[in-house]
């Protein structure tokens, strides 16, 4: 590591003694005023997290677990983005294209994400009316639903459209499993937007050919016709993921098994006739299938399953699709490969990067398979962090659980990833350490490990207690090592014989404040379960008294499951419960300590949050000393979310979208590039001595950095309203 606790603190202080300002503005984003006011949050970035020696710039994106890729011009810049839907809980995110030449380099910007509508099971963005602009394309009800976008000043969709079709006997719905991912694009080199898609009761490929040119001479409708019922004269066979060529099956209904696939035309070899790349719902490969004529009388003649052939072969648990679009800004269509299947498919390095090095010919090289993904905090699937200060100094580092990383036979194997606080009290910097803390991935522990700190045993340390998915916990007792760091131990598996079913969430907290500290467990069947300590300081003995506490029960009618995960703060007008839910709903209860065993009063709080989090997992601490409650939230996407508190009502939604200040990339070399500079009051930059480097106006949109040392910088920025926001950089 090449700076350390030390360092940041002379760097912070340099800072204050040079500017003279006070530490409230220092450390905060908006300006935020306590007195009087409402407590709120908003989602932020702006917390460093680093990964050997590199800043993650989508820390706190969320986790990824089966996206599917598509570009659009989000901010309308005229660069294409990246829209990326997770199918793992319906989430959308935007980020932003701040790349180069050859250079992918994609940034998280939630507050776009309310211009999208909701949308499930598969979406595809491409430009059907040929303004220039993508549409959505997405799944409806076992057909597709098209939102035109008609963006002018900000990005914006229309209401949506159902497609049809005609098959002969007038119009129907345009059938798409909504398991599988159809192929959205023009294959008769008309101009219009055709669609394949597999039939509903076959093991062949229908083409539904856009009639809009042939109809009105333009392209900018959809008026579908089945034009190919068995459209490249193959059919899928059911004992394996090859094909047979030259035969058309009619009437065969497709097995369970065989009840997924993806579809991608592209023109592969260059020849004008598209190809096919199919993967399935069983297997882990892309299936190549070459066309040898055009659309209208195509014919596949030759399949190679070991696709592609001159890199490493597409391997990805389970279910592969194939996204075909120019990823790393070199105007050469790309290849990306994300898994399809929900809760079957790997949970983490699911994003392979397959960059084209030719125009013709496609010539594919495997450069990494987590894109993205390894730009931000995922540990696989069911995040939940928690706060612990492992190493005792004095700063709360980050615990992040998960449900598990899936492996290759099926099974989750659960960890506890560590990020140790290399910041101080003000500016809390979070650095990885390890996935697998105390290496819990070796033992044979059940899946979806939750933890939760506190000195349970009265010798000055914090002990771990996990909850895990068959609803028992276990004790970790903490025995400080010679490092002055945490050693846990196994002390009691089964803690106590305490089962509340499945998917224990555990929190410790001395609720009837008799000074030990008591237990509440959240569980899948939506009860929080409250066990009181009837031992003493030394030695604790949990007991059941009540199996609803609260008379809380977030229950789902039609799952009945919510996965309920507490966390309590101690707020000015004594305890306060929040609640995170599977639906991503997050429930606040106060009026606790007047009846434990009574009602508590459910409040609601306002939230600038964008993100959509399937079995939310909060986990809440002043993490910048502002006297503001901040908040980590985590997702079954694997990952983790920021907010931090303030006063809401002088959070402006408006002015954050359209004037927010970046600056990019981190870590920087020779330039850093600052987008919104005409947003700029005055800039600064100070090196680890408090030296100002920079000091002034931004009269271009770049700083050059050619001799600034290898080290960390603080760059402090007064907006042309007067406010002050602060950005750690790490110089290469």
């Amino acid at each position: 590591m090449y700076y350390s606790n030390l360092f940041i603190n002379q760097m912070i202080t340099a800072y204050i003694n040079n500017m003279k300002i006070s530490t409230q503005f220092l450390i905060t984003i908006f300006l935020c005023t306590k007195m009087f006011s409402q407590q709120g949050f908003y989602q932020d970035q702006n917390i460093l997290v680093i990964k050997e020696d590199n800043a993650l710039n989508n820390a706190w994106y969320g986790g990824i677990n089966v996206p599917q890729l598509s570009p659009i011009d989000i901010n309308l810049d005229g660069k294409l983005d990246l829209f990326i839907f997770d199918k793992n809980g319906d989430k959308i995110s935007c980020l932003l294209n701040y790349g180069e030449e050859n250079i992918p380099d994609y940034h998280f910007k939630p507050e776009f994400i309310p211009n999208f509508p909701e949308l499930e099971d598969w979406v595809l963005l491409r430009d059907f009316n040929c303004d220039g602009k993508n549409d959505i394309f997405s799944s409806y009800n076992g057909g597709i639903r098209v939102f035109k976008n008609n963006s002018l000043d900000n990005l914006n969709f229309d209401h949506p459209e159902i497609i049809l079709t005609n098959r002969g006997n007038g119009l129907t719905n345009l059938y798409v499993s909504s398991v599988d991912i159809p192929h959205v694009g023009d294959i008769d080199y008309d101009g219009d937007i055709d669609i394949l898609t597999f039939s509903i009761l076959g093991s062949h490929i229908e083409w539904h050919k856009n009639m809009s040119f042939e109809t009105f001479g333009h392209c900018d409708s959809l008026v579908f016709e089945l034009k190919d019922e068995c459209w490249g004269k193959f059919s899928e066979n059911f004992s394996d993921n090859s094909v047979s060529l030259n035969e058309c099956k009619n009437n065969i209904i497709r097995y369970d098994k065989h009840s997924g696939s993806t579809i991608t035309s592209i023109d592969y070899n260059n020849d004008s006739f598209f190809d096919l790349l199919l993967g399935d719902i069983t297997f882990n490969n892309i299936v190549y299938l070459e066309n040898s004529a055009n659309s209208e009388n195509s014919l596949m003649v030759s399949q190679n399953p070991n696709f592609p052939e001159n890199t490493e072969n597409i391997n990805l648990q389970r279910f592969p699709a194939v996204y075909h679009f120019d990823f790393d800004n070199d105007d050469i269509k790309d290849i990306i490969i994300c898994p399809n299947g929900n809760n079957v498919s790997n949970n983490y390095e699911n994003i392979w990067f397959y960059k084209n090095e030719s125009e013709t010919n496609m010539n594919l090289e495997l450069i990494n398979k987590n894109s993205i993904i390894n730009t931000m905090i995922d540990v696989g699937s069911g995040a939940s962090p928690s706060f612990h200060d492992y190493n005792n100094d004095g700063l709360q580092d980050l615990i992040v659980a998960n449900d598990g990383y899936y492996t290759e036979n099926g099974n989750m194997n659960s960890k506890l990833a560590l990020y140790k606080n290399i910041g101080n009290l003000d500016n809390p910097i979070f650095e990885w350490v390890t996935d697998d803390y105390m290496n819990l991935g070796n033992l044979n522990f059940e899946t979806s490990l939750k933890p939760c700190f506190g000195d349970i045993d009265n010798d000055g340390d914090d002990d771990m207690i996990i909850g895990d998915s068959n609803g028992n916990l276990h004790l970790f007792t903490n025995i400080i090592s010679q490092y002055n760091t945490s050693n846990f131990y196994v002390n009691s598996l089964n803690y106590f014989n305490i089962d509340v079913g499945n998917y224990a969430h555990p929190f410790l907290v001395d609720l009837d404040r008799d000074n030990d500290l008591d237990l509440i467990v959240g569980s899948r069947q939506g009860k929080i379960y409250y066990y009181d300590n009837q031992g003493d300081l030394n030695s604790p003995y949990f007991s059941l008294v009540d199996e609803t506490f609260g008379n809380i029960n977030l229950t789902d009618s039609i799952f009945n499951t919510a996965y309920t995960a507490p966390f309590v703060i101690d707020g000015i007008n004594g305890y306060e419960l929040f609640v995170g839910s599977e639906k991503g709903e997050l429930f606040h209860y106060t009026n606790i300590e007047n009846d434990l065993f009574g009602s508590f009063n459910l409040i609601q709080d306002t939230l600038l949050f964008f993100s959509k989090v399937k079995r939310l997992s909060p986990s809440i601490f002043d993490l910048n000393n502002d006297g503001w409650n901040d908040m980590i939230i985590g997702g079954f996407t694997g990952g983790l979310n920021l907010l931090m508190g303030c006063n809401i009502n002088e959070v402006n939604l408006s002015n954050r979208k359209k004037n927010k200040i970046k600056l990019y990339p981190n870590p920087f070399n020779k330039e850093i590039i600052i987008e919104n500079a005409n947003s700029i009051e005055n800039l600064k930059i100070f090196n680890s001595s408090g030296n100002i480097l920079f000091n002034g106006k931004i009269l271009d949109n770049k700083i050059l950095t050619n001799n600034f040392a290898k080290g960390v910088y603080l760059i402090i920025i007064e907006d042309k309203e007067g406010k002050i926001t602060k950005q750690k950089m790490i110089s290469k």
